[in-house]
């Protein structure tokens, strides 16, 4: 998969500095006085940034981190703001769970002022993509928050963010996949690449079909495409059956069953009643929709 490439404004350009010179005699300026010098903060009274765009975080990796941090300490202090008696973090929550992980009381930080609900998110959301940390479909489900909860059009995010309209919307796009493509994304079982190939295709099923195919064969980028071209000409797959026209009713149905299930899901309607087949591709998948379904 190919790296992000770092945005055009990093942390320093977009987080007002409080060691900017004022006059020592104001209360600003007095309040300010070595704000910008790590400290040491009660780890307690830290709190992570609800807006934070990564939602989850490799075990192994925070596991590693955590072990460093007992041996060597926190060398580079995270990015707080006060509130509400406490600390929130701007950036660094990796290195906040790590701490905690490996039994630390405190943790060195910097503080600085406030920023609004859009500038917090913006700022977690372009240190994670500095760092390679933040997974596709994290970074669009980021992307798309930003632009519900503040109203931003795609080109007033790619303005804030400085990259491309057209980066913008492509990263969107991830978010049209069927669920259980989704998770292979973001298992890293397939590329972004791959993705964007499957994406082209109209329906659902060929999406999911193909992904299979993918999968089963190891397929590369350029393969996936030459297969995905096939089969919008009308050459389908010798295995695969000419797909049967079904209601709305049962097409949402699909749907909602995908969503909930994180797989595919089909439903085969008959003159009583019908068929549910719920597909997994391991012993551990199988598990899991166990779990789900006892629940």
């Amino acid at each position: 998969m190919t790296k992000s490439k770092p945005l055009g404004k990093g942390l320093g350009a977009l987080i007002r500095d409080n060691r900017t010179p004022r006059s020592a005699s104001s209360p600003e300026g007095a309040q300010a006085t070595g704000a910008g010098t790590p400290r040491r903060l009660p780890l307690a009274d830290v709190r992570p940034n609800p807006d934070q765009p990564r939602r989850e975080m490799d075990p192994e990796a925070l596991q590693e981190l955590a072990d460093s941090i007992r041996e060597n300490g926190v060398l580079q202090p995270v990015i707080v703001f006060e509130d509400g008696g406490g600390y929130v973090l701007i950036a660094g929550e990796r290195r906040y769970r790590a701490s905690i992980q490996a039994g630390q009381t405190t943790i060195p930080a910097i503080l600085r002022d406030k920023p609004d609900e859009q500038e917090l998110m913006r700022l977690a959301l372009i240190e994670n993509i500095q760092r390679e940390d933040l997974n596709p479909l994290d970074l669009a489900s980021a992307y798309r928050n930003l632009m519900d909860e503040h109203g931003m059009t795609q080109e007033e995010l790619g303005k804030a963010l400085a990259i491309s309209r057209s980066g913008i919307t492509n990263i969107l796009r991830l978010l049209k996949l069927p669920a259980v493509i989704k998770l292979s994304l973001k298992g890293g079982e397939i590329s972004v690449g791959h993705a964007k190939v499957l994406l082209g295709l109209s329906s659902d099923d060929d999406k999911v079909s193909l992904w299979r195919r993918c999968l089963k064969r190891q397929l590369s980028v350029r393969q996936l495409e030459q297969l995905a071209s096939r089969l919008k000409e009308g050459e389908r797959p010798a295995a695969e059956k000419p797909r049967v026209e079904k209601p709305f009713e049962i097409l949402d149905a699909e749907d909602r069953m995908r969503s909930s299930l994180g797989t595919q899901v089909r439903i085969t309607p008959k003159r009583k009643g019908g068929q549910i087949e719920i597909e997994y591709y391991s012993d551990e998948e199988l598990d899991r929709l166990l779990e789900f379904l006892d629940r």
